[in-house]
């Protein structure tokens, strides 16, 4: 009975013995003892599965050779890059020899603030070495990226191509002639942060032009804030600093990059100026003629004007309160 180990064979057996006589039952006990040493006693569970432990190779062997598979494996680790908050949008077109210069100036402020930034070289289809000096920098600050139009569409579009493209949720802009200087960035952006003004403007009090320029210029500027009231000194300094929000209040408009404060005013965002440091051009020059300084900005605020008296932009959703 002690080799009975089965229950069920127990069982049997006490089920046979109130019913068989015990002479009888004597046999069927030697019997079925013959019949348990002829076989093989029956593992139970998962034991029943493994191999035997003669047949496996020692463990101390295995796993020094899988650990040291392991470590001579490279790791690479994924390095997530965050997101940006900055997002600097530079038109350029044959401005070749201004765009290092311009790019370093510019990340070395933008890496000084502490955020994550970008900065998008829109390239307006030039057709000199532009580009081999976008890529340049771009191999300098990991930061640039190039957007390149297939051919000449003006500064307008590339402006407002290069502020699509922006995914920051401050958005600073300059020229791409070298003239702006990046240095101004923080007072403007300063300003934005703290929640003073949604769009901060440049204001060239000390000029670097020529005398016809600067005299054309003011002169628009007069006309300009009388039609459309912006309260702006300086509407064509390209040095701005703004949130996310003005620029997704005047899209999916197509106006003049002049003219930005002027759609801010209306949408309701608080507009301010901040005098600024402006220098003479280094390399190049001016791409635009006596016709792009007058007779299209003005069709383009008439137009401009037209739209606002027939539809005016939504409120300033995003706005900081007053």
């Amino acid at each position: 009975m002690s080799r009975l180990r089965d229950p069920r064979d127990q069982r049997g057996i006490l089920a046979l013995a109130l019913v068989l006589p015990r002479p009888r039952l004597r046999r069927l006990l030697r019997r079925a003892a013959r019949r348990l040493r002829r076989r093989p006693r029956r593992r139970v569970g998962r034991a029943s599965r493994c191999r035997p432990r003669q047949a496996r190779r020692p463990l101390p062997r295995i796993v020094p050779r899988l650990a040291a598979r392991r470590r001579s494996r490279p790791f690479h680790a994924r390095t997530v890059t965050p997101p940006p908050q900055l997002s600097l949008v530079v038109p350029v077109y044959n401005e070749a020899g201004n765009i290092l210069p311009l790019v370093d100036g510019a990340g070395a402020v933008l890496r000084d603030l502490g955020r994550p930034f970008e900065i998008i070289m829109v390239n307006d289809g030039s057709t000199d070495a532009t580009g081999e000096e976008i890529a340049a920098a771009a191999a300098r600050w990991p930061e640039c990226r190039e957007l390149r139009l297939e051919r000449n569409s003006g500064q307008a579009t590339a402006v407002l191509t290069g502020l699509r493209a922006a995914r920051g949720r401050y958005l600073f802009m300059m020229d791409g002639d070298g003239q702006n200087d990046p240095r101004d960035f923080p007072a403007l952006f300063a300003l934005v942060e703290k929640g003073t003004l949604d769009l901060a403007c440049g204001w060239r009090v000390d000029r670097h032009d020529s005398t016809l320029r600067r005299v054309m210029s003011r002169f628009a500027n007069l006309v300009r804030g009388a039609v459309l009231r912006d309260g702006v000194h300086d509407s064509g300094c390209q040095l701005r600093v703004m949130r996310h929000e003005v620029r997704d209040a005047f899209f999916p408009m197509e106006l003049m990059q002049s003219f930005i404060p002027a759609l801010a005013v209306a949408a309701g965002f608080r507009v301010g100026e901040l005098p600024v440091r402006h220098h003479a051009r280094r390399h190049g020059e001016a791409k635009y003629g006596l016709g792009r300084l007058w007779w299209r900005p003005a069709a383009a605020m008439l137009k401009l004007k037209w739209q606002l008296l027939r539809r005016p932009p939504p409120g300033a959703r995003g706005a900081a309160p007053r």
